[in-house]
């Protein structure tokens, strides 16, 4: 049942990685060649370089927040100073913001706004979607504001294996950044511009190229393993959210950056990313 759930979840035929490791696997005895190469043979991506159609020309200006980006490209994405949040919160917040930034420096470019604010059920959340094509990151504000009580809450998740321990509260920071990193990196492959509204096709290009992306880390990190023992390894290393595919992104970014011990898969999908988006 995991299998199927995954497979679905990511788009795939639930044979398709097993498929590609047994591959994997006869490649390397055959040819001795290492896992980059087959990856890079095997794996092959294809870029849409779908134009908008006519009818969605009248939209581009209303998307496109041309004096949010302008903004970034001036390096000044941070959160704002707020009455209700500690000045110490903010000051954490705004460093891990700078850390990321200094080896993706396309965050201050392809992340438009940072704010605190009200969710349901979530620490943080970093929203994207097609009609506007920008990430926006929402961090909590009821729960920012009292960082005693957001350590502890970190705490109790590792203790009931949710995450990974860690006792800063810049890795939820992190978390969400390496969300908006995931769409980056979707939207490089595809060809397509930040702030455009996507037509239908360029959305179906751009969904897939994310589940892509999570296919070519599964290839890259596993190799004999099936679906059940990689859902099961990336919850040991990452936490029980890490079983979700895009979830394993971004706890791998909040472990690297800020938790209490850097996890090997961690390690993998940073160095990635890095290479991906440099």
């Amino acid at each position: 049942m995991q299998k199927n759930q995954l497979a679905k979840y990511i788009g795939l035929d639930k044979s398709v990685i097993d498929t590609n490791q047994t591959e994997m696997r006869d490649f390397i005895k055959q040819t001795k060649q290492n896992r980059d190469y087959f990856k890079e043979q095997n794996c092959l991506k294809k870029k849409l370089l779908t134009d908008s159609v006519k009818s969605d020309k009248k939209y581009v200006d209303k998307y496109f927040w041309d004096g949010i980006i302008k903004k970034n490209r001036k390096n000044t994405l941070s959160v704002p100073v707020s009455d209700s949040i500690p000045e110490t919160i903010t000051n954490k917040v705004n460093s891990a913001i700078n850390k990321i930034a200094k080896k993706f420096p396309i965050i201050k470019e392809q992340v438009s706004n940072i704010k605190y604010g009200e969710l349901d059920n979530a620490y943080g959340l970093c929203s994207f979607n097609t009609g506007n094509s920008i990430n926006e990151i929402t961090l909590l504000k009821s729960l920012f504001s009292d960082e005693d009580t957001l350590i502890k809450i970190l705490h109790h998740d590792f203790e009931t294996k949710k995450s990974y321990e860690t006792d800063s509260i810049e890795s939820l920071v992190a978390h969400e950044l390496g969300h908006a990193l995931h769409s980056i990196l979707a939207l490089k492959r595809t060809g397509l511009k930040y702030g455009k509204r996507m037509n239908s096709f360029e959305a179906i290009a751009f969904g897939n190229e994310r589940n892509k992306i999570i296919q070519e880390i599964y290839c890259l990190y596993f190799t004999d393993e099936n679906y059940e023992e990689i859902l099961d390894e990336c919850e040991r290393q990452l936490g029980k959210m890490a079983r979700n595919p895009d979830e394993m992104i971004a706890q791998a970014f909040g472990n690297y950056y800020y938790g209490t011990k850097k996890q090997p898969l961690s390690e993998v999908i940073v160095k990635y990313f890095r290479k991906e988006l440099k």
